[in-house]
């Protein structure tokens, strides 16, 4: 079984050392998954956001291809901070090419063949807090390989 999409990226994020962000916590740049705390102030928060049909085939030795979207959202106090680690997470994001992980469940590898942005960046209102908020959506192309 595939990890849930939200997972890797934040695995692929925290793992790149030229990404400022680590998970969790109340540090500045902290990654939160399908949640976003009322603090730190700056922080990043990914959402899964659906995504396409499975591309599905007759032939069970055949993997199934998936078309997870998601979405990375970054808040903070200052607009070009927010600008800029949000542009850090989508050249890195759409960057890395294919790739492949292992999955919890340490049965099986899946493989990402893409992930492509799903358009441009979007400034969204201030929070209660007058914290900037910024969003840009995602989409992976991948693939359950069995070992």
């Amino acid at each position: 079984m595939n990890n849930p999409i939200l997972v890797d990226i934040k695995d692929l994020l925290i793992a790149d050392s030229g990404t400022p962000f680590t998970f969790g916590g109340a540090l500045d740049w902290s990654i939160h998954i399908a949640s976003e705390p009322e603090n730190p102030d700056n922080c990043l928060s990914l959402f899964a956001t659906g995504g396409r049909e499975p591309g599905l085939y007759n032939d069970p030795t055949h993997p199934i291809t998936e078309y997870p979207s998601f979405q990375v959202r970054l808040r903070g106090n200052n607009y070009l901070a927010v600008c800029q680690k949000l542009e850090e997470a989508r050249a890195y994001i759409q960057h890395i090419g294919s790739f492949d992980v292992t999955n919890l469940n340490g049965g099986t590898t899946t493989h990402y063949a893409d992930i492509l942005p799903n358009g441009h960046p979007i400034d969204l209102p201030k929070d209660k807090n007058k914290r900037f908020i910024r969003v840009m959506n995602f989409y992976a192309i991948r693939e359950e390989v069995s070992p």
